[in-house]
């Protein structure tokens, strides 16, 4: 939901990913109802997803979940910058942390930093 709102998109619909190291129906119907109250709450629809089993990947207790979201705005209200001009005033909220490309923007301005840090293997 941050990354469509921060341009001013709503939110259309949401599919949810879960994978788990042991399906467990109770844990599954915790998380996946979480995210279609969290959608309800932002008034986006949860209109599907996929879940995996994944042992000897993840331990039985184990989960991740990952989500893809569509979102829409008229072209005129977009918010894109371009606008921002001198006595603007930008108001700022805590962040819970890193979120989606987030992860990728914090990549690139550590190891664009510390490059001898960053390994790979091959």
């Amino acid at each position: 939901m941050n990354d469509i709102a921060g341009a001013g998109r709503d939110p259309l619909f949401f599919l949810d990913y879960l994978a788990i190291g042991e399906l467990d129906g109770e844990v599954a119907q915790t998380v996946v109802s979480g995210v279609a109250e969290a959608c309800r709450a932002n008034g986006c629809a949860l209109i599907g997803g996929e879940t995996a089993q994944m042992p000897g990947f993840l331990r039985r207790w184990e989960y991740d979940l990952a989500g893809f979201i569509v979102g829409a705005v008229d072209k005129e209200k977009l918010i894109t910058g371009s606008k921002i001009q001198a006595g603007d005033v930008l108001i700022g909220f805590p962040s819970t942390g890193l979120h989606t490309n987030g992860y990728s923007l914090a990549r690139q301005t550590h190891f664009s930093r510390s490059p001898a840090t960053h390994r790979t293997s091959t």
